[in-house]
């Protein structure tokens, strides 16, 4: 609709497809805040030290949300041509190599089980995008560590949780 109507009317708009992100404050729902969340309350031995998982070997393009806020910084402070941009690293990610990740970090031992009730009955093994139009019109790149992003999702969740609740 938006280009049929930027054809009658000379509307200019930019529309962004950010991929999978994920940075401290990001609510449970999503794989990183989740995998990190479960592992602040093992830490605090609020639950068993065994996180649950699906299907481990799935890729996504993942950045963090620092390469996000600043690729939309990018959009505000220049001119860029009206269309659809894909803002993404082209690089996809393993769910277990983000796990791994962010199990290394932590402070104890944990267990990772299997749990065919998390699998997903079609799932896509791997998917990127291409971001190379919104670099090309911007200059953008992403740039943030996502180690360091992991480190700071978790001890984001490491303030969230509370340590006086009941003990398992």
């Amino acid at each position: 609709m938006l280009f049929s109507y930027r054809r009658k009317k000379s509307f200019k708009f930019v529309y962004l497809r950010p991929f999978n992100h994920f940075g401290p404050g990001q609510k449970k729902g999503f794989v990183v805040s989740d995998f990190c969340s479960q592992i602040a309350l093992i830490e605090q031995g609020l639950i068993e030290p065994i996180i649950k998982v699906g299907d481990l070997s799935t890729y996504r393009d993942f950045l963090p949300i620092d390469d996000i806020v600043a690729a939309y910084e990018q959009v505000i402070s220049q001119d860029i041509p009206s269309g659809v941009y894909n803002i993404c690293s082209g690089t996809p990610l393993s769910i277990r190599y983000l796990l791994q990740k962010i199990i290394d970090l932590s402070y104890v031992r944990i267990n990772i089980v299997r749990d065919e009730n998390l699998f997903r009955p079609a799932e896509v093994k791997s998917f990127a995008g291409d971001g190379s139009k919104f670099q090309r019109a911007t200059g953008w790149r992403p740039r943030y560590n996502i180690d360091s992003c992991l480190l700071e999702t978790l001890n984001w969740w490491r303030k969230e949780v509370e340590p006086h609740a009941e003990r398992c």
